[in-house]
């Protein structure tokens, strides 16, 4: 089975389409369309506009093939909490713009197609992303939940304290600095192309 690095991207989502999701009331692994998703959404998130909920408002526009221009009744404060669909087809961000109560289409959407303009609170989806704040679990038996933050002071690394790694600078300094820098045991991550000076 392809993991996820191996599949290819798709720009466009349909309603049909289909991806993985884990169930956690049988420990495993199924599958769900986006229109099953969607129908989740609506019937289990209530638009509000405050709180912590994820989903602000959603608008309902049915194109003409001449309007550009749906004004939404929730204010946009992101683009990047914005999501478009046409007739149930994600629509990439470079085909429309948006303002604090609009979003104009570069292309009029086709007549009688269904618009829907999902504005999210943008601060609830965008927790604090700091290494601290972000867990990392490996996905094997036994494993536990980390920081972030505590996986990545597992390694020092060179490049952090300047090194080149190119193979034609001498990295002396950087090692030097990348030892000294660890407060308890930590591993010293190097480059294959780094050169050193075992003599400093």
């Amino acid at each position: 089975m392809a993991t996820i690095n191996q599949l290819s991207s798709v720009d466009t989502l349909q309603g049909g389409d289909q991806f993985p999701v884990y169930d956690q009331s049988n420990g495993d692994a199924r599958k769900t369309s986006l229109t099953t998703l969607t129908a989740y959404i609506e019937a289990n998130i209530t638009p509000s506009g405050g709180g912590g909920d994820a989903v602000k408002s959603i608008g309902v526009f049915t194109g003409d093939a001449i309007r550009t221009e749906f004004t939404v009744t929730s204010e946009i404060t992101s683009s990047a909490g914005v999501q478009v669909f046409i007739d149930g087809v994600y629509q990439d961000t470079g085909s429309y713009t948006t303002t604090t109560n609009a979003v104009t289409f570069s292309a009029p959407p086709p007549a009688n197609s269904d618009i829907e303009v999902i504005i999210f609170n943008f601060s609830s989806l965008a927790p604090d992303p700091s290494a601290g704040n972000v867990t990392y679990q490996l996905n094997e038996t036994g494993s536990v939940a980390r920081t972030v933050e505590g996986k990545l002071n597992d390694w020092v690394s060179i490049k952090d304290f300047g090194a080149k790694g190119d193979g034609l600078t001498d990295d002396t300094p950087a090692f030097v600095l990348a030892v000294a820098s660890g407060a308890g045991p930590r591993r010293v991550g190097t480059s294959s192309r780094s050169r050193w000076s075992p003599s400093h």
